[in-house]
């Protein structure tokens, strides 16, 4: 109501990516590894979490997402696991990335995307491996198709969409993983992840332009210049803005 604030607690660890809410808990993910909980009313710690960390991981981590009772959460080493939301037990955890390669930037795997719930299905992807969707009481993978991406992804209707490592963009369907279309145009513009708009998917880049793509098609239909310094956040879209 006022903007004054109410508690502050202090996390180890950077926090860049959003903390999520969830029956009056505060879920904050940190570059340490740290998973924290906090109690929305007073920043009291509920429990804590420590994920493993690799010596060489990308400049990101994934924003916490909750559902069903569970915390969902990539991992820097690849990974998609869930916590108990009341006690921060773990639960499954299901390996999407191929560490692959002699060197350490070789095995580079990051979940950085937000994990995306949608029924009783969970969709996440890696920075290099697999873009998969699993079940989400159980772990159980569904599919998986080769796609690496650290950007976020979005779903709307039975697509998912999603921005790849070089900049492609895809549509692919949730329900088998099949590709419904890609596009490469945007080849090493640093491409955000999409957002869905209406009949378009709209991505941004790192010399400032929105670029909106028809989402049955992947063809570029729109593009203006917001900012030369550079778009690197996927676009939110609320009330049709």
């Amino acid at each position: 109501a006022t903007g004054d604030i109410v508690w502050q607690v202090k996390v180890k660890g950077e926090v860049i990516a959003a903390p999520t809410f969830e029956n009056n808990v505060v879920l904050v993910n940190t570059v340490s590894g740290l998973l924290t909980a906090l109690d929305a009313k007073n920043g009291e710690e509920l429990w804590q979490v420590e994920q493993d960390v690799p010596p060489l991981t990308l400049r990101g981590i994934s924003a916490p997402s909750a559902a069903s009772g569970g915390v969902l959460i990539g991992t820097p080493a690849g990974e998609l696991t869930v916590y108990i939301l009341e006690n921060g037990q773990q639960g499954w955890s299901v390996n999407l990335g191929e560490a692959t390669g002699s060197t350490e930037l070789d095995r580079v795997v990051d979940v950085d995307s937000k994990p995306l719930v949608l029924g009783e299905t969970v969709y996440s992807v890696s920075s290099r491996g697999q873009l998969s969707a699993l079940e989400l009481r159980s772990g159980r993978v569904l599919w998986q198709r080769q796609y690496s991406s650290y950007r976020q992804i979005s779903i709307s209707r039975n697509n998912i969409y999603l921005t790849d490592v070089k900049g492609h963009v895809y549509a692919v369907d949730r329900l088998n993983g099949l590709e419904r279309w890609s596009n490469a145009l945007l080849t090493n513009r640093n491409v955000t992840g999409p957002a869905v708009h209406g009949k378009y998917v709209v991505v941004g880049d790192f010399e400032g332009y929105l670029h909106w793509l028809d989402a049955q098609t992947g063809d570029i239909v729109a593009r203006t210049e917001i900012d030369s310094s550079g778009v690197y956040t996927t676009p939110t879209v609320s009330g049709g803005i």
